[in-house]
């Protein structure tokens, strides 16, 4: 493939006021061709025996979860502040659908009636996050409820009312601002995808801004990789030096004997 030489790359991803900043091995072809830690290719560059490259693919299967995760809370980052709601709401006996497609009409229905309380006041459409959590054993569906995450401009009861049929009210329904932490809302967006004794679905609206992301492969050199590590991976001096307008949160470092060393550091933006 003609491997010129091999670098890192520094993967940066902007999620509102919160900066990751990931570095990984990396190489580049003589034809300028990036090939990552995370691609298939990187395995065959580095000759790894193919029992290893097994092994490193199943673990990488393993760490999808945490990616999906991830992706949730940088979700979140992006699209909401103080001024938003989360929503937890579940259902009546007499109003529990028998089937994953029924609660998902049924909760589409809801924020269609919060949708049209929101025209009506001249507010913009509703921004969400969706999460529907069910089990199911021989009788069909059970315990199905729902965590949803959106902007604000309505009120508490304007949103809590809205989860009702003909003016009744199909189960509980509890509405609270939303509240950030020193992680943000990352305590939150893993509580509504913690791994359940059942399953969880995810959806979200067609109005949600994505992460920023960023790439670079020339900052950063195997070099100048070790003098950061030697330094001390959580000098916050360091870190702040290397990034301005940014306030350093935490750092990890990884060393893995077939991709080498990657660096995954947190940020909040000065404002």
């Amino acid at each position: 493939m003609g491997v010129i030489r091999s670098t890192y790359r520094e993967k940066r991803i902007v999620s509102g006021n919160f900066v990751e900043i990931e570095i990984t091995p990396a190489f580049i072809t003589k034809r300028g061709k990036k090939i990552n830690v995370d691609d298939n290719e990187f395995l065959d560059l580095k000759n790894i025996k193919e029992e290893d490259k097994e092994k490193i693919r199943k673990k990488n299967k393993k760490a999808y979860e945490k990616r999906r995760k991830k992706e949730f809370i940088r979700i979140a980052h992006s699209n909401f502040t103080e001024k938003d709601y989360v929503v937890h709401f579940t259902y009546k006996n007499e109003y529990r659908p028998n089937s994953l497609e029924g609660a998902e009409k049924e909760a589409r229905n809801y924020i269609r009636r919060i949708n049209y309380k929101r025209k009506k006041k001249g507010l913009e459409e509703i921004k969400y996050m969706l999460v529907t959590e069910f089990g199911q054993d021989e009788k069909g569906l059970n315990n199905v409820h729902h965590h949803m995450i959106l902007n604000g401009g309505l009120t508490r009861d304007e949103i809590e009312d809205s989860w009702s049929k003909r003016k009744n009210s199909m189960g509980y329904v509890n509405v609270r601002r939303l509240q950030f932490g020193d992680n943000g809302l990352t305590d939150l967006c893993n509580y509504m995808l913690k791994k359940p004794e059942g399953k969880r679905k995810w959806s979200g609206s067609k109005n949600l801004k994505k992460p920023i992301v960023r790439t670079n492969y020339y900052k950063w050199s195997r070099r100048k990789v070790k003098n950061i590590l030697r330094n001390g991976i959580d000098s916050k001096l360091d870190w702040e030096s290397l990034y301005k307008n940014l306030y350093f949160k935490s750092a990890k470092h990884i060393y893995n004997d077939w991709l080498g060393d990657l660096i995954y550091v947190n940020f909040i933006k000065k404002e």
